[in-house]
């Protein structure tokens, strides 16, 4: 697993706003030009204190998604996370928007801990597509501290949704929202995916 800056801004640190990881796990071999196009998207971010976690998959064949995103949490101190596939790509204005919506969200309710975008379908020989869906989105890392992912790779983020629908049944305390505007999350349709997305 190595941490990488992804901006080097000038600013004393009392002026940054608050640091989001970007965790992407890869199962992808050395050369395999995906992963750089995804931390070429995080480069080219407007939001200013962003840094990518990489999780290397790729040689640990028993390793699941989710005991990958679990190990990188316990990694960072940043207070906001979100994850991205190694071979998806985010808008420039994703991050910026996600701590945005996160940020009005914990204005209207403390009890919000995620929020999510939507995604936009491209691949090979394809124009792209908007799809009603939602990315893994971002959330309070004090949240994931307790509440782990499951150790899979298969439905690994649509588990964790209906988990926190559950504890916001319990309590009644909204936990969760998708943004219905944005579709900054780019995922690329290809027949190898670790994540079990439904592909046409």
């Amino acid at each position: 697993m190595k941490r990488i800056r992804i901006h080097d801004f000038s600013h004393t640190v009392d002026t940054l706003p608050a640091a989001v990881a970007v965790v992407i796990v890869n199962h992808r071999p050395p050369g395999d030009t995906r992963l750089a196009d995804a931390l070429q998207s995080l480069a080219l971010q407007s939001y200013p204190n962003v840094f990518a976690i990489v999780v290397d998959n790729y040689e640990q064949p028993g390793a699941t998604i989710g005991s990958a995103r679990n190990q990188a949490v316990k990694s960072t101190d940043a207070p906001l996370i979100t994850f991205l596939g190694e071979q998806d790509q985010l808008t420039a204005d994703a991050i910026a928007s996600m701590v945005s919506m996160h940020n009005a969200a914990k204005l209207a309710s403390p009890s919000f801990i995620h929020c999510a975008i939507g995604l936009t379908l491209y691949g090979e020989n394809m124009a792209p597509q908007i799809n009603m869906g939602q990315s893994p989105g971002l959330f309070d890392r004090e949240f994931l501290l307790t509440q782990h992912f499951i150790e899979a790779d298969h439905r690994v983020d649509q588990l964790m949704l209906q988990h926190m629908q559950h504890l916001s049944a319990l309590d009644g305390n909204p936990r969760t929202w998708r943004a219905s505007h944005h579709f900054g999350y780019m995922l690329r349709i290809e027949p190898f995916r670790r994540d079990g997305i439904a592909l046409q």
